[in-house]
This record gives C-alpha cells, structure tokens and sequence, in this order.
C-alpha cells in the first residue's frame, strides 16, 4: 500500500485513500483504496459527531475540493457522507493542501505547510492552518508564519506530534521534513532531526528546541506516534519515529530507515531503539494497545521507481519494548489481517 491515510476507532484499524500494489504485477496504481481518491489524506476523529473526516491530499485525478465524514458502526464499517461541498464558503479561506505536517487535539486539527496543486506541480503553501472540530471541520484560522521550522515560512513532506499533557492547552511538536526558499523550489533542503519546533495554540508563540542523544540523520516522509510514559512520576512523553528517507532512492543514504528512533519530552532527548525491519519511507502509523502499527510505505533502498514495494504492508512494534513482535498480512478475500 502507498500513500494511505489511518485512524484506530474503538480498536478498529480505518485504512483510506492511496493505492495498492500486488506483487508481481506488470502495472499499479488502477486499484484505488477508500472512498476519497487521495494519496496522504488527513483523517480526524470528530468528537461532536462520533465521526473521522477526511481533509487534504493530493488527488488521484481532477476533483473539487469537498470533506467526507465516515461514521463507523462499530464492526469495522461505516457509512460516508458529504459534510463540506465544494460551493461551502469555508474554501474562501482554506487552501487544500497535502503532504503537510498534521496533528490534532480533542478540539482542533493543525497543518503546517504542505502543498497546493497547481495543475501537474506542487506549489509550498506559507504558514499553517488550525481547524475547530465543533460538528465538523470550520472556524479556520490561518497562521501566517511557521515559527523556527521554516525562515520562509514554507515547508512540507515533515511530522506533527500533538501532546496534551504540556503547556495550558497542550502543544504542538513539530520536525523532519523540509523547508522550502519559495513555492516551487525543488532544491528544499533536509531539516536537521535535531532541530524540534513547538507550537504553543494557547498563547499562539512559537519556540525552538535543540534535540540531543542518538539523533537520527535528516529526512521526510517519516511516521511518527506518541505515548505516555508509564512511569507516571517522570511524565515523559515518547515520540516514536519510524523510517523516512531522504528523498530519493538511494542503498546507501537510506538505510537507517528500517530503524525505529524514540523523542523523549520534556528531556529532548533522541534514543535509538534496538529493533529493525524492512527499510521502510511513506508510512502511516497508529497506536493501538500499547503497539505501533506501520501502514504501507515503500522502500527507499531500492532501485529509482516506487514498484520496488517489498516492505510488508503492515508492520508492529510494541511501544513499551524494543523489538518487533510480528508482522501482519491482509487476506483481500476474507478482509481479514493475519500474524505470523
């Protein structure tokens, strides 16, 4: 699976959006997943209406903007409907974007940068935008600047981390990815893993911090999940890094991409864990019983087009230890997921 968007509801692992690839097949892409036909979705769980929505990516073909509400039934379905038409006057100020930096709180859902399509080219969008959750996606509040992630203010390709625990409202962290001169620059240089920015929404300040430890070399297109410490006298949150690459395909620059990298906060603090598996960049990832979950992706050591797809389209990991505890498999006839 490429590009594909998740969200766990109630247990219930929801896959949407991008595309699958059966091995040994001579073409791809004609087998479109969900109902929304985007690649890298963002998927938000919508308390007020016991709902996720579907906001941004890139689409497979030409298409209006309009936002999609699927309302699970507790079984592992659901049924869709349109909440936002593309005549609603909320695209007065919200430009679509995709491939940005995305988090969410229990009332607002934040995206830094990402891009527009402007025909066939992707064009950097400025700032960030934060969305309410009240019945639905609404009341948008667009961000002009990017704080110490971006001097221009531009970015995308990065990862977004919402905890809660800290600051008056919970803040935002934010890193990896790059960070665009202007909208079309195709020479976007790697952030530094070291380099952490965060987003306080209460008092609308940016900050910058200076990572330390095993930091992981630069690279985008990361998953990336958080989870509270056990040990509840330290109140440290981890941030679960997984994969990423450097934007091209490449044995050599990529490798470290089958490694799995822990953000400790409030220490900043980078740890490498002793686990690996298959080399894995484009992912999404998910929390679900103390695991992570990693869906789809591809695998950047291989050769220069993305049907080098070798890497299992769902892999887990516990994230209270060190060690991938086992792979899964779809079965598409039974729609069933099976260890081995």
């Amino acid at each position: 699976m490429l590009w594909t968007s998740s969200i766990v509801v109630n247990s219930w692992l929801y896959i949407d959006g991008g595309e699958y690839y059966v091995q040994g097949a001579t073409s791809y892409g004609n087998l479109i997943l969900g109902l929304t036909n985007f690649k890298n979705e963002v998927l938000w769980w919508i308390p007020e209406i016991s709902s996720f929505e579907a906001f941004g990516g890139q689409p497979y073909t030409a298409t209006t903007n309009s936002i999609w509400s699927l309302k699970p039934d507790g079984n592992g379905a659901g049924t869709w409907s349109e909440k936002t038409s593309p005549s609603d006057t909320f695209w007065q100020s919200v430009t679509w974007p995709c491939y940005g930096s995305n988090a969410a709180s229990s009332t607002n859902g934040y995206i830094l940068g990402g891009y527009a399509q402007y025909g066939n080219t992707l064009g950097a969008i400025t700032g960030m935008i934060e969305l309410g959750f009240a019945n639905s996606l609404s009341n948008s509040t667009n961000i002009t600047t990017a704080g110490q992630y971006s001097s221009s203010g531009m970015s995308g390709d990065g990862a977004a981390q919402f905890v809660a625990s800290f600051g008056e409202t919970g803040i935002l962290v934010l890193l990896s990815g790059k960070a665009p001169l202007s909208s079309f620059d195709t020479n976007s240089m790697l952030r530094p893993m070291s380099n952490i920015t965060i987003y306080d929404p209460s008092s609308m300040l940016w900050y910058s911090q200076t990572a330390t430890g095993d930091v992981p070399g630069s690279r985008c297109d990361i998953c990336i999940v958080g989870a509270q410490s056990t040990n509840s006298s330290t109140f440290e949150i981890y941030s679960f890094v997984y994969g990423g690459w450097t934007g091209s395909f490449s044995a050599t620059d990529n490798q470290d991409s089958q490694n799995v990298y822990i953000l400790t906060l409030p220490a900043f603090r980078w740890i490498r864990v002793s686990a690996s598996t298959a080399p894995r960049a484009g992912s999404s990832c998910q929390i679900v019983n103390s695991q992570m979950i990693s869906v789809g992706g591809w695998d950047p050591t291989g050769t220069s087009s993305y049907s080098n797809r070798t890497v299992p389209s769902i892999v887990g990991q516990s994230s209270s230890k060190s060690s991938f505890y086992h792979q899964l498999s779809y079965n598409r006839n039974s729609s069933t997921f099976n260890a081995y």
